[in-house]
């Protein structure tokens, strides 16, 4: 074989291999948070975004873990579930589309508004 083919192999590898390594880190990782994390009750699970600029999301509580081109904007309300090592699992509805998103966001951006999703 040619040595521009194994050139060629070496850097889809090395392109691949790590991309797979960070994906399961950031997966066991949501798992671990979720299991370890702290509790937001249901009664004061809503959460305005405060802040300045766009509030990233990320699919674990880590910030190589982000989801590219997911993100919202201050003064948007989530509902939070868990937080773990200054982040909070929250889900955001799109009031235009209904569309529901779920990650992970810094948990200094986020106030709570005193509203919960249940009774308390």
């Amino acid at each position: 074989m040619s040595k521009k083919f194994f050139a060629v192999l070496a850097s889809l590898l090395g392109f691949l291999v790590p991309n797979c390594f960070a994906q399961d880190k950031c997966k066991t990782l949501d798992a671990h948070a979720n299991r370890q994390g702290v509790r937001v009750s249901g009664a004061a699970a809503l959460h305005t975004v405060t802040g300045q600029g766009r509030l990233q999301f990320y699919s674990a509580p880590d910030s190589s873990c982000v989801i590219k081109g997911v993100f919202i904007l201050p003064g948007e309300e989530v509902v939070a579930y868990v937080e773990y090592n200054g982040y909070s699992a929250v889900m955001y509805t799109n009031p235009r589309t209904r569309e529901n998103t779920e990650g992970w966001v810094a948990t200094t951006r986020l106030q709570p508004t005193g509203d919960g999703i249940s009774p308390p």
